[in-house]
């Protein structure tokens, strides 16, 4: 998937919140485990019609890249 269409809302040291169409990623490094981390949000209406963020699911990897290219292909 492409991730240049990553638009880039927050940066913190070893932390990032990325938008990509539909999706939130939070990216972070884990110092004790030693690996990136992305959890993976998306955008839902609940019953009162607000739209919300909602938890997916959460991925590791090696590299921000590397992350970043498997928070991309979960499927919602």
């Amino acid at each position: 998937m492409d991730t240049t269409n990553a638009e880039l809302i927050a940066v913190d040291g070893q932390q990032k919140l990325l938008k990509v169409q539909d999706k939130t990623i939070y990216l972070a490094w884990n110092k004790y485990a030693s690996c990136w981390e992305a959890e993976i949000f998306h955008q839902v209406q609940d019953e009162y019609g607000r739209f919300t963020s909602q938890f997916l699911t959460g991925v590791t990897g090696n590299s921000e890249k590397q992350v970043i290219e498997e928070a991309l292909k979960v499927k919602i």
